[in-house]
């Protein structure tokens, strides 16, 4: 008889389990639903009335997938704004455009510590662990994500970075940190032992997938400073690929050129490389003037339309001043002074702008002309072009004072 007792009792108990379970299973798959209905709110209240203390390990981790990956409005990744949008919305706009709604806590970091204090090798809990700080680093930047990672939270991501978590984001992020810390040791063996750190996690990263981008740029840039140009390529070469940014793709691409030029004296990759760069990012004046180096160095013949893209870009730039003084000094520096003069001399008489004119001689002013009272009249025409565009006073009482000088190059000081 206890026996039979005994039985019913554990068939009782099975019972109940497995409907606990299939109830968690519904719910789960009924979140769902509503995610791919886009009825976000809907979602995360359906498996807060399910699991309103968190303690179930599969609806906490899809609380934190709908508040990180579906937010209307955020705060740091801890209070949260969550709306159903309606036919036509998209959640950029409801971003764009947020006001107020219902803000709730949702502390993820605090969440999973304390699930996976009852579970350290949970793999699912470490691997949604690595998602928060995807996010916090992906929405909020380096700064703002290097602030929260303290030793337990890196102890976890370390965890999470195991192979047999298949986390490659853990292991990025763990090499990423230790990317940063190399700037704040500088110089040093500990600087030298921290990019190792580096470049150990993010080979890790990669064992686990080697399609993560972030993992080969990353890698390649860490063996560009040690020196392994070759090896370098492999990896930015697979970013370059893997990537679907175009600025992602432009910078691999600009990191190929370089050392294609500058390392491995491989002229044909080089080009291949940096026009793929300025072809993805046109406005970009880096990518531009890379590739207008290569070909004055290079001695190739087609400088001149690649040099207004190169100025155009420069004075649409925050740093019009010093992009320009770089562009007549690259062409300096190639024994090519003919070459920008008759630019300088040509957009000075087109340009309806008074800066521009008075930057084109004020550039001439400063490179181009052997005798002072040449420069001086550029420098002259200069300054009244720039007062005309309301430029500041110290500028100009700077430039006054040089047009002195030149004219009395004997005066005192």
């Amino acid at each position: 008889m206890k026996k039979i007792v005994l039985s019913v009792a554990v068939a009782v108990l099975m019972l109940t389990h497995l409907a606990c379970a299939q109830t968690e299973t519904s719910v789960l798959r009924r979140a769902d639903q509503m995610i791919e209905q886009r009825l976000y709110a809907s979602a995360y209240d359906l498996l807060e009335q399910f699991d309103p203390t968190n303690d179930r390990p599969a609806v906490l981790l899809k609380k934190e997938h709908v508040v990180l990956d579906y937010f209307a409005q955020s705060m740091n990744h801890q209070a949260f704004c969550l709306q159903d949008l309606k036919p036509g919305e998209n959640l950029d706009s409801i971003r764009a455009n947020f006001e107020t709604g219902n803000i709730f806590f949702f502390m993820a970091d605090s969440l999973l510590q304390r699930l996976l204090a009852r579970t350290p090798a949970d793999c699912a809990l470490l691997c949604g662990y690595t998602h928060y700080y995807h996010a916090l680093l992906y929405d909020y930047g380096t700064d703002f994500w290097m602030e929260h990672l303290d030793s337990l939270p890196l102890t976890l991501l370390r965890r999470a970075s195991a192979v047999e978590c298949g986390c490659p984001d853990a292991a990025y992020q763990v090499g990423l940190y230790c990317n940063m810390m190399v700037g704040m040791y500088n110089v040093g063996e500990d600087a030298d032992l921290m990019e190792d750190s580096a470049a150990f996690y993010y080979r890790r990263a990669l064992a686990i997938a080697d399609t993560h981008c972030h993992a080969h740029f990353n890698l390649g840039a860490v063996l560009f400073n040690k020196g392994g140009y070759a090896e370098a390529v492999n990896h930015f070469r697979s970013a370059y690929r893997g990537y679907t940014s175009p600025v992602m793709r432009a910078d691999a691409a600009r990191a190929l050129g370089i050392i294609f030029t500058d390392h491995l004296n491989l002229p044909d990759s080089a080009r291949r490389y940096l026009d793929a760069a300025h072809h993805l990012l046109p406005d970009d004046f880096e990518n531009a003037v890379n590739l207008l180096s290569f070909r004055l160095q290079n001695h190739e013949s087609n400088v001149d339309a690649l040099l207004g893209e190169c100025w155009t870009n420069a004075l649409e730039g925050e740093q019009s001043f010093n992009d320009t003084k770089f562009l007549v000094n690259l062409f300096l520096s190639n024994n090519a002074a003919d070459l920008i003069e008759s630019f300088l001399q040509r957009k000075a008489a087109q340009s309806a702008s008074a800066y521009e004119q008075g930057l084109c001689h004020f550039l001439q002013g400063m490179y181009l002309h052997s005798e002072p009272a040449q420069a001086a009249s550029d420098f002259e025409t200069a300054y009244q072009l720039f007062a005309d565009d309301g430029a500041p006073d110290d500028f100009l009482a700077q430039l006054r004072q040089m047009i002195d000088e030149l004219k009395n190059p004997t005066q005192d000081k």
